[in-house]
């Protein structure tokens, strides 16, 4: 006698679940090969390091591919974390449309896009942070 064992779970085999993996690597492969992601991930580290020569505040960038981010600091000698800064350019941001996430520091900011996106988007989010790193430094009386 045999017997057939179905695992059916949330987390373990579901069909569904896995239709939907598969779906979504598929898109991958044709729409963010690692070749886009890279040129990407490049994109975003330029236009970063471009606000970095603009802004003494940026004090750190950090990440890899499409997953940066940027820490900002009083000085960049001692490091001293400009915690209200980060709260400002989040509120600027989103007033603007981006969102970013919190980046484990609170003077730091995580940008993850969707492996999709293409550079014209990069420049659109880098402007945005242009503008908002200003408007948040205008904010709290700091000369940019």
């Amino acid at each position: 006698m045999q017997f057939k064992v179905q695992i059916l779970s949330t987390f373990q085999q579901n069909p569904v679940s896995m239709a939907a993996a598969i779906a979504v690597l598929d898109v991958l492969k044709e729409e963010a090969p690692p070749s886009h992601v890279e040129a990407i991930g490049n994109e975003i580290r330029a236009g970063f390091e471009k606000l970095a020569e603009k802004y003494p505040v940026v004090g750190n960038i950090r990440g890899r591919g499409c997953m940066q981010g940027i820490e900002f600091v009083k000085d960049r000698e001692t490091k001293e974390p400009f915690v209200e800064l980060m709260t400002g350019v989040f509120e600027e941001t989103k007033d603007r449309g981006l969102l970013i996430g919190a980046g484990g520091v609170k003077s730091a900011f995580r940008f993850t896009p969707p492996l999709v996106c293409q550079k014209e988007h990069v420049a659109t989010a880098v402007e945005i942070l242009h503008d908002a790193i200003g408007a948040g430094l205008k904010t709290l009386g700091w000369a940019n």
